[in-house]
């Protein structure tokens, strides 16, 4: 904040970036006039058609989970934002010193290289007021938004990502300008109210609160069991490789892994997972022993949003009449238990129980399913690939 000696030398101060309307403002106030700010209605948040001075922008989003940055993108999407990608701070580095950004999203605890060592490195070229950096974090505490602002980042959004901060801060952070000439190059995909979204999936189920879930992407329903299906598929292993890293006494790796999953599970609407994956994470920063406990816990969370995903899809392919062979929503998971097969991904038997749901009652493909699933359940993937060759064709018969 300026002195009260600069404050008497001056007649009005600004703020960098400079926006347009900001700009407008302090000319007014400088002539002595009178500002009249047209406040938000009480109840009302920030939302992509709030963004029309930016829209266009291209904005580089960076994080080490994949999950993350399809739920980011999902929104950002919206506005309609131009956006890149990357996976690590040495990536975002790279990027940023080869393309022209209006603003970098910069998640802080990636493998390698981080969000503040990256942002240092970019602030030797790139200063606050002329590339925007905002940390993208699931941690908040005070000491952490310090951290932020000793880093010379210009904001700090947190995760789970609210879409109204995240829409505020973008819009705090870009200056309003004509950005539509970045649109030429990008499909620009019509923003809907989400009010108007069919509301075909519950609020909640257990292990998900999946309302603050679809929040947080749009209230896109495809995308949101898609990444749940990632999560349940690609987390699996997790429990069993802490116990690993709590062996060796990995301590570092074990706290980034669980930060990690809770991030993501928080993103989807898994609080229990997350809740899990923070008490590890917790007892790891504070120095003390992760028990078997706590690691079970995460397992069982993780296995109780396996089990309401399965029965999540399920109940729209039933309600959507989605249960013939030919439909593209069934091939598409006969590709998926491919990938997962050939990958021994645990996540084999809930994409198998998936497909359970498209057949009859004792059908003869039923009965293969369920044989199929009975030696993935025990990990048994050299079974039950035969009982699964050919399953796509078998579809389409």
């Amino acid at each position: 904040m300026p002195s009260s000696e600069h404050q008497a030398m001056v007649d009005a101060f600004m703020a960098k970036p400079v926006k347009p309307s900001a700009l407008l403002d302090t000319i007014m106030l400088a002539y002595g006039k009178q500002v009249v700010r047209r406040a938000r209605k009480l109840g009302t948040t920030t939302g992509p058609a709030d963004l029309v001075g930016i829209r266009g922008a291209r904005v580089l989003v960076v994080d080490d989970s994949d999950i993350n940055l399809q739920i980011a993108c999902e929104l950002l999407e919206k506005v309609p934002l131009v956006l890149d990608t990357a996976s690590d701070g040495e990536e975002a580095v790279e990027k940023v010193r080869a393309n022209d950004y209006d603003c970098v999203l910069m998640d802080i605890q990636m493998p390698g290289m981080d969000g503040y060592t990256a942002t240092g490195i970019l602030r030797q070229d790139f200063p606050s007021d002329q590339l925007p950096i905002l940390a993208m974090t699931a941690n908040v505490m005070a000491q952490d938004r310090a951290r932020t602002r000793e880093a010379d980042m210009n904001g700090h959004v947190a995760k789970p990502v609210d879409p109204a901060d995240l829409y505020q801060a973008l819009l705090d952070a870009i200056p309003e300008r004509d950005y539509s000439a970045n649109l030429d190059s990008v499909t620009v995909t019509a923003s809907t109210d989400s009010a108007s979204e069919p509301a075909s999936l519950p609020d909640a189920m257990p292990g998900l609160e999946i309302k603050a879930g679809l929040g947080r992407m749009a209230n896109n329903q495809k995308l949101f069991l898609q990444l749940l299906g990632d999560l349940v598929r690609e987390y699996a292993d997790a429990p069993g490789e802490m116990r690993k890293l709590i062996a060796s006494g990995a301590a570092d790796e074990l706290r980034a892994a669980a930060h990690k999953i809770r991030g993501i599970a928080n993103n989807l609407g898994a609080v229990d997972v997350g809740a899990s994956a923070e008490a590890i994470e917790s007892a790891v920063v504070a120095g003390d022993d992760v028990s078997n406990a706590q690691v079970d816990a995460l397992a069982a969370a993780l296995q109780v949003v396996r089990e309401s995903h399965s029965e999540l899809v399920s109940d729209l392919q039933a309600e959507a009449g989605t249960s013939g062979p030919n439909n593209v929503d069934v091939l598409a998971l006969c590709a998926d238990l491919e990938a997962a097969v050939a990958g021994f991904d645990p996540g084999a038997a809930d994409i198998v129980e998936q497909l359970l749901g498209t057949q009859e009652p004792g059908s003869e493909l039923g009965q293969r399913l369920s044989s199929a699933k009975a030696f993935l359940d025990a990990f048994n993937f050299s079974d039950a690939e035969p009982l699964l060759a050919g399953l796509k064709e078998d579809l389409r018969a």
